[in-house]
């Protein structure tokens, strides 16, 4: 539950951010009007100023689309949130205007002895094992004598003497008894079935362990690539705004056609969607470690 609503949260959080994304787009694509309108001095060669200027609406109406359909998405988000939470499905979910930086580094350690410790997973396998050796240890009991010891007490109302009938009173007698396990074969067979089911239950834990381990070693990895990525998006997304200023400069110049200027303006959407994308990525491969952790569900 805490790794679903993190989950919503999350994607919630990227949709309100590919929708700032797209809105600072539509802007940018407007302002493009003025550009071309300089290119072409005011409205000489008519034909390549109306072919412009339809690509540019072309273009706009895209965004406007695309930023409809991502309103759409985050109302349904919003909905499926509340509902988990309990509130009014119309409420407003509040997200934050950027993620917090990630110190990754602390999350490579290698699971050591009691990383896992408060998984319910493995919580629920050292149980069975514990309960196993518990009827270990019942069964070998059951394969011994059992001597009682204890007092019998007994009231014995007031006869009528007339009849021969003793008078009322109180007993106590001292009782022994004795079993003796006359069904060997059977009882050492139960034992033998409760030493295997202890044994099953042993590899059964230590399966749990190797299994979490497993998944955080996987996650890790995960983590690492995403922060390779993230340093490479950065990286692309520097060189393509310094490329857009140029294609701006050779735009209004007449070197540079609109189609390249529309092109190098997709290609920034898409490398700002990715690394929030990424970002969100991060997040979520982190709330899987926490959830493997048991992080935050006893607090």
């Amino acid at each position: 539950l805490f790794l679903e609503l993190t989950r919503l949260w999350l994607q919630l959080y990227s949709k309100e951010q590919q929708a700032a994304v797209i809105s600072r787009f539509i802007d940018n694509i407007r302002r493009t009007e003025d550009l071309i309108y300089s290119r072409y001095e005011g409205g000489q060669q008519q034909q390549g100023l109306a072919l412009d200027i339809y690509r540019m609406e072309i273009k706009h109406a895209e965004l406007e689309n695309r930023l409809d359909k991502l309103g759409e998405t985050r109302q349904a988000l919003i909905k499926e949130f509340n509902i988990l939470t309990g509130r009014g499905e119309a409420e407003e979910v509040i997200t934050p205007a950027g993620l917090p930086e990630i110190d990754t580094e602390h999350y490579y350690t290698v699971p050591g002895p009691g990383y896992f410790e408060g998984n319910p997973e493995l919580m629920a396998s050292r149980s069975q094992s514990d309960a196993a050796m518990a009827q270990v240890e019942l069964s070998r009991q059951n394969t011994r004598p059992v001597l009682g010891l204890g007092l019998q007490y007994s009231y014995f109302a007031e006869g009528d003497a007339s009849m021969g009938q003793m008078g009322g009173g109180h007993m106590v007698m001292p009782m022994v008894s004795v079993s003796l396990p006359v069904f060997r074969n059977k009882n050492q067979a139960i034992r033998t079935e409760s030493l295997l089911n202890a044994e099953k239950a042993n590899y059964s834990e230590q399966e749990s362990l190797d299994n979490l381990r497993t998944e955080m070693t996987n996650l890790q990895a995960e983590l690492k690539n995403m922060v390779s990525d993230r340093e490479f998006l950065r990286k692309q997304l520097d060189i393509v705004r310094k490329t857009r200023e140029l294609v701006i400069s050779g735009y209004a110049g007449g070197s540079e056609g609109f189609d390249e200027l529309l092109r190098i303006e997709e290609q920034l959407i898409d490398l700002e969607w990715r690394l929030i994308e990424n970002s969100v990525s991060m997040h979520v491969t982190l709330a899987k470690m926490e959830m493997l952790q048991a992080k935050n569900i006893f607090e």
